[in-house]
This record gives structure tokens, sequence and C-alpha cells, in this order.
């Protein structure tokens, strides 16, 4: 029971990280490529599946959902204003924050299939770890140009909450897209004296999406085997350095994108690298709306934390049609897939290793 809670927890933190990052790329895109207008949106529930109309979350009346929304309603939460009891029963609590969630992951999912694919929940039968390995094979290159990304790993280090990984175009403030590359971010501070990024990166500090600091790197990935490396770099009387590494398994050259200060925590059950954390997969951009999903397959073909393998993971979906996690019982490879011909034959499970 306290497990489910666990991920319903952190499904709930990732939609807060990764809401705004979406907001910004695709909201003013969505605004000039729907053919209805978006005051309209909230008042045509059948387009939703949700069993909460998107009107009951619209709190600014803007006629759609948004982080203005969102802000709001967290402001609002844990009082006993009317107007964000979402369920009606009288507390503005983690259940209306679900529906909330759930109102605006599906307004964005009828946009254009946007929004996060596959997700892996991680047990290593231990707490706590100071460096962790990924290695991963990019099958083929993905069939058009919209935004994805291959979270390695979304968790906590010292009670802070972080995640990093791969992309497809990574996004630099004042820029907009520079490509493939990797990104590592933390929350909790805006602070860019908590970041390193290497030479030729470049770091991002913001508080549309609560506030962080990220550092990024173009990397010209490809089809092929890489090995990912998160690891502590030293530390120093206010945190713990932590950096991220990316191997060419082929050219074996490995390469460091940077490191990040996570802040030193009193509670040392809250140390390093806490388990139980999650890769996925996320459509983040549409270049062209009217397109399917793209046809992408990676894998994850095995995982390190301290150096031991996880003991279990558990298999999670979205709403988003055209996925597929296989499991290969043999080599130990899990296969993320997705594409249009892609069926789901595998539902939300676990696999005990």
């Amino acid at each position: 029971m306290y497990y489910l809670y666990y991920l319903k927890v952190v499904k709930i933190q990732r939609f807060i990280y990764l809401f705004a990052s979406l907001y910004e790329r695709t909201m003013s895109r969505i605004r000039r490529l729907l053919t209805i207008p978006l005051v309209g949106l909230c008042l045509l529930p059948e387009r939703l599946e949700s069993r909460v109309n998107a009107c009951d979350a619209d709190f600014d009346r803007s006629g759609y959902v948004d982080f203005k929304d969102f802000v709001m309603f967290a402001k609002a939460f844990g009082g006993n204003d009317p107007l964000y009891d979402i369920n009606r029963d009288g507390f503005i609590n983690f259940s209306d924050l679900l529906d909330f969630s759930n109102v605006f992951e599906n307004y964005v999912l009828s946009l254009g299939e946007i929004g996060g694919l596959h997700y892996l929940w991680w047990d290593f039968g231990f707490s706590k770890f100071k460096n962790m390995e990924f290695n991963i094979t990019i099958h083929n290159e993905p069939t058009n140009k919209d935004g994805l990304y291959f979270q390695m790993y979304q968790g906590f280090i010292n009670n802070t909450g972080f995640y990093f990984g791969l992309q497809t175009d990574v996004f630099k403030p004042n820029v907009g897209s520079t490509g493939k590359g990797l990104i590592f971010s933390r929350w909790g501070t805006r602070d860019t004296s908590n970041v390193r990024p290497v030479e030729g990166g470049f770091s991002q500090s913001s508080g549309h999406e609560g506030d962080f600091v990220g550092i990024r790197k173009n990397y010209e990935w490809k089809t092929g085997s890489y090995k990912l490396e998160l690891g502590l770099t030293e530390s120093d009387s206010i945190g713990d350095w932590y950096g991220v590494w990316i191997t060419d398994l082929e050219g074996l050259q490995r390469e460091f994108i940077g490191d990040m200060r996570f802040p030193l925590t009193e509670n040392k059950n809250n140390k390093n690298i806490a388990n139980k954390g999650g890769t996925w997969t996320e459509l983040y951009s549409k270049e062209d709306k009217e397109t399917t999903i793209p046809e992408w397959h990676v894998s994850v073909d095995s995982i390190f934390a301290n150096g031991r393998k996880p003991v279990s993971v558990d298999i999670d979906y979205s709403k988003i049609n055209g996925t597929n996690i296989h499991y290969d019982p043999i080599n130990k490879v899990i296969h993320l897939l997705m594409g249009p011909k892609v069926r789901r034959e595998s539902g939300d499970d676990s696999i005990i290793f």
C-alpha cells in the first residue's frame, strides 16, 4: 500500500517537474495550430476521458488548463476555498491534485500525443547509493523531428529531486533548439553556483517549473550502444557534487558533461541517491501535431547502483497509444518501443530479476 502511494507521489512530482518545459515549448504552438478556439475547450468535456470536467480545473476561466491554474491550485492547497475543491468532497487535498493532473494530462494528450510514454520504476533492494551505471542501446533514429527524451533516472539525491538523460533537441535559453544532447537538472534552487557545466556546455536557471538549475551539453548520439554514469565527484561544506558521463561503447570515448551540487541533509537517511527512482521516455514536443507518434526503439541493457543489479522493476505506461515495453528474459534487456504500428503486448506489471 505504501509503495503504491509512493509511486503516485513520484508521478505527481514528475508532472510538476516536467510541466513547464512542456508548457514553454508547446503552448504557443498549440494555440496557433488548434482548429477551434481555446476558449471553447472548457465547454467540451467530451474531449477528455477524465471523470472531472476540464472547467473544474480552469480556475482563471481562460478556457484551458495550464501552469497558471496549477500555481493557483498550489496556493490554495490545504485550504477550503470551494473553487479549488475539484472533486467537491469539502477538502483541497491530494485527491484534488490527482484529479487536476489527470485533467491536464488528458488535455495535453488530446493535442497531438504529447507526454510521457514508458515508465520503469527500479528497486535495488537497498535504500541509498553513490553511483549508478546505465547501459543502453539506441536501435534506430527517430522517424521525425519531434522532441523525445530518454530519461535515465528520476529520483532524489540528498532529498533533492533530479533527473538526467538524452534528448533529441536540447533547449537553450534565449537561443531555442540546439539539437541532440544530454541534460541534468535538479530542483530547489536557482543559484548557478551549484552547477558546473563543462566547456562547450551551458547551464539553465529558471523558476517556471519550480526553482531549478541544470546543465546541458550537446552530444550527437546516434544508433548504437552507450554507457551513462551518475556519480559523486566531491563534497564541500554546502553539499555533495554529482556528475554525469557518457561513453560511446563503439569508440569507447568517455565524455563528462558536468556536475551539480546537492545540499547536505540533516537526516543521514536521506543522503546520496535514493532507491526506487524511474527511467522513462517522453514525447515533449511535436513539430507537426498532425503526425503520428515517431518510430523509436531504445533499450535498457543493464543498470547498476553501487555495482549491484536491481532486484525488480515495475512497468507502467501513459495513455498514449503506440507504445510497448518488451522484456527479453534470456538477455535481461528491457526494450522500449514506440510508433504508429506498435501494439501493447504487456500491461502494467513487475519484473523480478
